[in-house]
């Protein structure tokens, strides 16, 4: 009897012990995780919806202060409001469209912030087309020209100049899509704007490489945002081998994936499904 007693009170002592070392684990890995862009100022293009939100509000989860700029004051603002500021962030707004092909970013586009400031850059401004280059107005070429390609290379051009004046590491994003490497009926100009970002992506990362800027590109496949429409997810989807649309979260996990890799560099990851392989 005494042993069985004695047991009982090993296996009680036991679990007494045991439970709050998984829970001390988990809380550590949370803490972690959680902060590992305290300090950090990131400016995103487009990034008051879509994809492009889902990045700024994973980068500021993860502690980053963020710089939404978008064509909408409100909607620039609305964004800025819903960004995680656990970490005492003050995020800003930024009224801009990249498609004005303005040269040269200055202070006063920032509200007065400095460009050198800017820790990450994401160029995630852009339009998409659904229609055959016959039937596009040269207006909607120039369109997705100057938002996709000129407005991507005007803000790396920009910031990559404040940056390489910087002692610490910085970084660009780009977002491309799978469209730039496969064919699609309707996006001849859309594939070649982000043909364009890709190329650039490459060039940039051996030239500001040696300056401690690390450049690199995500190439999304379908992903579900308001920028697919109907025909496009009834057209692609049935090529997309884990049969279902990506969401901006997924792609912002890549986001932050390149941000926290130092190694990475001239990088363009795909996260499409499967879809550019099948």
């Amino acid at each position: 009897m005494r042993t069985f007693r004695s047991l009982l009170s090993v296996i009680k002592i036991s679990r007494t012990l045991t439970a709050p070392q998984i829970t001390n684990y988990q809380g550590s890995r949370k803490c972690m995780s959680s902060m590992s862009l305290r300090g950090q100022r990131c400016l995103i293009t487009g990034g008051s919806r879509g994809i492009g939100f889902a990045i700024a509000s994973k980068f500021a989860s993860e502690g980053a202060t963020c710089v939404i700029v978008g064509r909408s004051a409100e909607t620039a603002e609305s964004a800025c409001k819903q960004l995680d500021t656990q970490a005492g962030q003050v995020h800003s707004a930024v009224q801009f469209d990249v498609s004005s092909c303005q040269r040269v970013w200055t202070p006063d586009d920032l509200g007065g912030m400095s460009l050198q400031s800017i820790d990450i850059l994401v160029n995630a401004a852009g339009i998409s087309q659904q229609k055959l280059l016959c039937f596009t107005s040269p207006d909607e070429i120039d369109k997705i020209i100057f938002t996709n390609l000129l407005g991507t290379i005007y803000a790396c051009r920009s910031f990559s100049r404040a940056m390489m004046g910087k002692k610490t590491d910085s970084c660009i994003i780009n977002i491309s899509s799978v469209l730039a490497s496969r064919a699609a009926r309707g996006s001849s100009i859309y594939a070649a704007s982000k043909a364009g970002v890709e190329g650039l992506t490459a060039a940039l990362a051996t030239e500001l490489g040696p300056r401690n800027v690390r450049v690199n590109a995500i190439r999304p496949g379908l992903i579900d945002t308001d920028m697919v429409s109907a025909v496009q997810r009834d057209g692609f989807l049935p090529q997309v081998p884990l049969a279902r649309l990506g969401t901006p979260s997924e792609v912002a996990d890549t986001a932050l994936f390149l941000v926290q890799n130092k190694f990475c560099n001239g990088t363009i990851l795909s996260i499409d499904g499967g879809f550019s392989t099948s």
